[in-house]
């Protein structure tokens, strides 16, 4: 029988909108374990094949949807500046330039997601496995104490090898993670009055703002025969592959 259990702690704060300010900030600290996730796992493989269909328990482990901590905060500011606010409480110039503007932003931190190291070894066991889904070996701690994650290796990968033939590898499903998430989104609008039901608003909005390379969890390699096993950039090295850009859109919204 298949099993899934979530455990998690929530916490929230908020400031609901008051004198032009509303802020909300939640943190999640939590553990989901399944033997499948509906989900797919990275690259788009599909997720619900055992290693050894008469094994269902060898399966269990983290979700693929698993993070342990999650931490949003969001937030809307009315400038108190220009007409109908405290400072410049004034039409003309100085409210045409200074006046109805606001900032909105969300900040994202988060831990990575699981995946499953790959043995890519056939039906190794002999099982006859035809799906490619068995894992290798593991004879140690791919993190040990003071291992340092570098780009070209995000864990050891030595600890990792094909198991003899006729034998399951010993490797957990989703025992390793992908990198966190770090994101930050903020934007600037200016609301012109038109007219008492029309408004004229212009958007200025940037999306991962301190162009991050971990806007979205980024996943190393996982097969153990790949040249590139361990290594978030692909064989031959760099070539923009942890580049993710800042964007910087602009835009007019008529609202009546």
């Amino acid at each position: 029988m298949l099993q899934s259990a979530y455990h998690g702690m929530t916490l929230k704060a908020e400031r609901r909108f008051a004198n032009g300010f509303q802020v909300l900030g939640s943190f999640t600290w939590s553990k989901a374990i399944d033997q499948f996730s509906e989900i797919q796992n990275v690259g788009g493989a599909i997720s619900s094949i055992a290693q050894y269909s008469h094994r269902f328990d060898l399966e269990r482990g983290l979700a693929n949807f698993d993070q342990s901590r999650r931490f949003v905060l969001s937030w809307l500011y009315e400038l108190p500046v220009g007409k109908g606010k405290r400072f410049l409480n004034r039409g003309g110039a100085a409210n045409l330039v200074l006046g109805g503007w606001q900032t909105n932003g969300i900040v994202m931190l988060a831990d990575g997601t699981p995946f499953t190291v790959a043995c890519s070894c056939g039906d190794r066991s002999q099982t006859g496995n035809i799906f490619n889904t068995q894992r290798p070996n593991v004879t140690g701690n791919p993190l040990p104490d003071g291992f340092e994650r570098t780009y070209v290796k995000q864990f050891d990968t030595s600890v990792f090898s094909t198991p003899p033939l006729g034998t399951l590898g010993n490797t957990g499903r989703n025992t390793l993670r992908s990198t966190g998430q770090r994101a930050g989104d903020i934007s600037f609008f200016k609301n012109f009055q038109l007219r008492e039901q029309a408004q004229l608003q212009f958007r200025s909005e940037f999306f991962n703002l301190l162009s991050s390379h971990f806007y979205s969890p980024r996943f190393p390699s996982s097969s153990i025969l790949a040249t590139n096993f361990g290594s978030l950039l692909p064989v031959g090295g760099d070539h923009g592959d942890l580049f993710t850009p800042r964007i910087i859109q602009f835009g007019l919204r008529l609202i009546f």
